[in-house]
């Protein structure tokens, strides 16, 4: 394994352990068995859903296993190569793009269009949920979508006279300053500067929405750009009114450090307001009820205030479904997937087991005020119309990836995951930022490490 893929990890998240959770059916020698490694191991809602499904799938289907595993998001690279190099990779994989976009620069995924198709998918699927390489397959089927936003303290802001929503990432500077009062203990905005993955989500997030890219269209580096720049400032500035202790914060760190009440902004997907919901209004353990109330939650600006909010653009992130190119159960793992989607409401009750978080890849589903009706939703009604927003934002032409590159032509850049899941990324932002590095050194530095991600 080279030391851009030992570095993965390195990487922590704000998911719990899960320890493997094979299941069993029938003991005959002729089951042909479909190891499923899935990210999904912070969420038990969404573990036993997974489990439950998986058993009645088993019990129907002779002749099949699957036997699934419960992993966090952060090891699914380095375990699939690891599975790769002892001879036993698993079949099928539901991951995010740390994950699927690394597998696919190395080649070593298998096209999932017709799956995409036998499930009618193509037809009602938002376009830019589609995960197209250069040869023009799907490489993914999705299952949904993580649209990253900004949630703020209400109160707060009203002490200070602020409205929101923001129009602009100067609105935001703006806030982020009138809200730090360190005498209070009050810091404007949470950013994660541990070296651990979220300050360079982050960072890509705001690029890409600005129309930046960590690659060109012909994979060569795209760093040394005036949009590039103006990014790094903007981070720079963010970072002014995060507290001292934000240099230990990554995605758990963040979320934490808004709901124990230290900082008014954060940058974060609806798994927050998920957490502040807690039972029994679909979330799980005791939740914050007294943030339910005073949070609200926005997509993410644009350039200026005079775009918004029609060229607000929803930085979504993809999670779902990938086989490997050299599985002996290719068939066998792809007939599950279209088993496990191709049923509307079994879909729909697997996405509301983390409500708020996950966003339908659907637009009939966007659309049906059914999926709507669940106790999350109509606990925190202010929040549905940006949630809609978000997921139709990935049926416009302009759309951000945020862990994924795409060019206007819709086609991806794999290895732009690569350099976030090795941390290039958080690299440069902190060496601008903490160690304040010239900015020409950081972007050179920076574009080297890009150059060493694409393969020949």
């Amino acid at each position: 394994m080279s030391s851009t893929r030992r570095s993965f990890l390195k990487m922590t998240g704000g998911l719990a352990v899960a320890a493997a959770a094979p299941i069993s059916s029938a003991g005959a020698q002729d089951v042909r068995k479909v190891r499923l490694m899935h990210t999904q191991a912070g969420d038990p809602p969404m573990r036993k859903w997974y489990i439950d499904a998986i058993q009645q799938y088993n019990q129907t289907n002779k002749g099949v296993e699957i036997v699934a595993e419960f992993i966090p998001w952060t090891d699914a690279y380095p375990k699939v190569q690891a599975g790769i190099q002892s001879g036993s990779p698993p079949d099928l994989i539901h991951g995010d793009p740390f994950a699927y976009g690394a597998l696919m620069s190395s080649n070593l995924l298998e096209p999932m269009t017709d799956v995409i198709k036998e499930i009618g998918w193509d037809k009602d699927m938002f376009p830019n949920a589609r995960v197209i390489l250069q040869d023009g397959n799907d490489y993914l089927v999705p299952t949904w979508i993580e649209v990253l936003g900004l949630f703020y303290r209400q109160d707060w802001l009203a002490e200070k006279g602020i409205t929101a929503p923001f129009k602009s990432w100067d609105d935001i500077i703006a806030a982020a300053k009138a809200l730090t009062e360190p005498s209070k203990g009050r810091w404007g905005i949470a950013m994660g500067l541990k070296r651990a993955g979220k300050i360079g989500d982050d960072f890509v997030s705001i690029l890409y929405g600005l129309g930046g890219h960590l690659y060109n269209p012909d994979r060569t580096p795209a760093a040394d750009t005036p949009v590039f720049r103006e990014t790094l400032e903007i981070v720079r500035r963010l970072c002014e009114y995060s507290p001292p202790d934000a240099v230990e914060w990554e995605y758990a760190g963040v979320r934490t450090g808004y709901k124990s009440g230290k900082v008014g902004l954060h940058i974060y997907e609806p798994r927050t307001m998920t957490e502040i919901l807690g039972q029994p209004f679909g979330g799980y353990g005791s939740g914050f009820p007294q943030l339910l109330d005073v949070s609200g939650w926005q997509l993410l600006p644009s350039r200026s205030a005079a775009e918004w909010p029609e060229q607000a653009i929803a930085r979504g992130s993809l999670e779902g479904f990938t086989i490997l190119k050299n599985s002996p159960n290719k068939k066998e793992a792809a007939k599950f997937v279209a088993w496990l989607l191709q049923d509307r409401s079994r879909y729909i009750s697997m996405l509301q087991t983390v409500p708020l978080m996950e966003l339908p890849v659907l637009s009939s589903v966007v659309d049906d005020d059914t999926y709507w009706d669940h106790v999350s939703y109509k606990r925190v009604p202010q929040y549905v119309p940006s949630l809609k927003e978000a997921a139709k934002g990935f049926g416009r032409s302009k759309i951000v990836n945020r862990k994924m590159d795409v060019h206007a032509n819709g086609v991806v850049i794999p290895e732009s995951s690569v350099a976030l899941g090795s941390l290039a990324v958080d690299d440069a932002v902190l060496a601008y930022v903490l160690e304040k590095q010239p900015i020409d050194q950081v972007i050179n530095t920076l574009n080297e490490k890009l150059a060493r991600f694409v393969k020949s």
